[in-house]
C-alpha cells in the first residue's frame, strides 16, 4: 500500500521524537553509572548501632578527595557520587568516647577499604567502631626548675601497630583503651624520655601521670650559602630542623648577610638537616640538604651550603572540557624521579596556576579542581633552569 505524504511526515516526526527519547535515556544511564556509592552500619563494641558517627569514605593518592556523612537513629548511612576506586572508610566524633582519628591506631584495625565500581547498586560494610577510648591527664614538668613545659609532644604507639605523635599543650591525651601502650615524650630543648609502658586502659578510664624531661644541652651551627658558581648569596633563608621529632620544630631559621655567612645559636644537641633557599629570586633551595649531628662538646658546627640552581616556571592553562573556559582555581600534585630533596622540589604560586619546579628532573603532575572527574597526569621532561614550561589541559565537569 503506497502511504501518502502526510502520513510519512508523522511517522518521521515520531521516529525522531523517539530517538531522541532513547538518546536522552541512555545518556542518563551513562551518567548515573560513573559513580557508585556505598551503604553500610556503624556498630560500637557491644554491637549495638551509633547515631551521627561521622563516616568518610577517603580516596587515597596524589588527587586525594573524600566524602562524608553521618549516621541515622538506626546507625545506618550511605555515601552517593563516589568515584571509582578503591576507599578507605574511616569513622569517629569530633567529641567523644570515639575519636576521629584513623581505626588502625584507636580501635586496633585496618581501616576498612571498599572497591567502588561504577554503578546503581551500593556496596554494603559494617564497620566496627570500638572499644571506647580512655583519657589520660597528663603533667610534663622540667626536671630542674618542677615548672610545666609547654606543648610536650607525646608519642604513642601500640604493639604491632600504628603510632600517635602530636602535642598535647592542655594535658589531656586520649587513648585506646583494651591494649598496652608503650609512651615517649619529649619537647623542643628537652632530651625525649625513656619508653613507659602504660598497662591497658579500661573505657572511660581516667588516669594521671606525671613525667619530668632533662634540658637538652645546647649548640650552634653556622656557615656560609652560595650560588652554583660558587658566589656567596644574601639574603638566603638558611633553616635547621632537628631530626628526630619530625614535624615538631622551633623556628630558627636565619637570613644570610652581605658575604652570605650566617649563624644560628641556641640549638639543642641533637641531629640535624640544614636547608637554604631564596625563593624571591627562584632559588627553591639546596639540591641536597646537609646532615649534622650537634654534640655540646663542641661549641659550634661549620657548614657549606649550595642554594642549588635557579628554579624552572611551569604555568598551567586548565579548562572545563565542556565550555572551553579556564577553571579558577586548581590544585597540582607533583612528583620526582629519583632522590628529591623535599624543601625544594616545587612552590606553588597563588591559585596553582604556577610553580616553581626544580630543574633538570624529570617530574610528574597531576591536575584536578572541585567539581571535576579525577585529575589528568602530566609528564614533563626535564627543565633548564629559568626556563617557562606552559601545560594546556582539560578537565570533565561531575555530571
Amino acid at each position: 500500500m503506497r502511504k501518502n505524504p502526510g502520513f510519512r511526515r508523522v511517522m518521521f516526526v515520531f521516529l525522531k521524537i523517539f530517538a531522541t527519547v532513547a538518546a536522552l535515556s541512555l545518556c542518563s544511564t551513562w551518567a548515573v553509572a560513573q559513580t557508585g556509592c556505598i551503604t553500610g552500619l556503624v556498630i560500637d563494641e557491644n554491637g549495638h548501632p551509633r547515631e551521627h558517627i561521622k563516616v568518610e569514605a577517603q580516596k587515597m593518592g596524589m588527587s586525594w578527595t573524600h566524602h562524608e556523612t553521618w549516621t541515622e537513629a538506626n546507625g545506618r548511612f550511605q555515601i552517593r557520587d563516589l568515584p571509582p576506586s578503591e576507599h578507605a572508610i574511616v569513622t569517629g566524633e569530633a567529641e567523644g568516647p570515639y575519636p576521629n582519628y584513623a581505626n588502625s591506631f584507636f580501635y586496633g584495625t585496618t581501616e576498612l577499604r571498599v572497591s567502588v565500581g561504577a554503578s546503581d547498586a551500593c556496596e554494603d560494610v559494617v564497620v566496627h567502631i570500638g572499644p571506647a577510648t580512655a583519657r589520660l591527664n597528663l603533667w610534663v614538668l622540667d626536671a630542674v626548675t618542677k615548672q610545666p613545659i609547654k606543648v610536650p609532644v607525646v608519642h604513642l604507639t601500640r604493639p604491632k601497630a600504628g603510632g600517635l605523635f602530636r602535642p598535647s599543650p592542655g594535658g589531656e591525651v586520649t587513648v585506646p583503651s583494651m591494649t598496652e601502650l608503650q609512651m615517649q615524650l619529649d619537647a623542643v630543648g628537652y632530651l625525649r624520655s625513656a619508653s613507659m609502658k602504660l598497662s591497658p586502659f579500661q573505657p572511660g578510664e581516667v588516669r594521671d601521670l606525671s613525667v619530668e624531661l632533662q634540658p637538652a644541652q645546647r649548640a650552634c651551627i653556622a656557615g656560609y650559602v652560595t650560588d652554583e658558581d660558587g658566589v656567596p648569596v644574601a639574603g638566603a633563608r638558611v633553616r635547621p630542623q632537628i631530626t628526630n621529632r619530625g614535624s615538631f620544630n622551633e623556628d630558627h631559621s636565619v637570613l644570610t648577610d652581605a658575604k652570605g655567612r650566617f649563624q644560628v645559636d641556641d640549638l639543642e644537641a641533637g641531629p640535624y638537616r640544614v636547608h637554604a633557599a631564596k625563593k624571591s629570586e627562584g632559588y627553591l633551595g639546596t639540591q641536597n640538604g646537609v646532615e649534622v649531628n650537634l654534640s655540646s662538646s663542641w661549641p659550634c658546627i661549620e657548614v657549606a651550603l649550595k642554594i642549588g640552581l635557579k628554579a624552572a616556571r611551569v604555568r598551567f592553562l586548565v579548562v572545563d572540557a565542556k565550555t572551553g573556559k579556564e577553571i579558577a582555581s586548581i590544585r597540582t600534585g607533583f612528583s620526582g624521579q629519583g632522590d628529591a630533596d623535599y624543601f625544594s622540589l616545587v612552590e606553588r604560586l597563588p591559585e596553582g596556576k604556577v610553580s616553581l619546579v626544580q630543574p633538570l628532573r624529570r617530574l610528574a603532575v597531576e591536575i584536578y579542581a572541585d567539581g571535576y572527574e579525577q585529575g589528568r597526569t602530566v609528564s614533563i621532561d626535564p627543565l633548564a633552569p629559568g626556563e617557562t614550561k606552559d601545560i594546556a589541559v582539560e578537565l570533565q565537569p561531575l555530571p
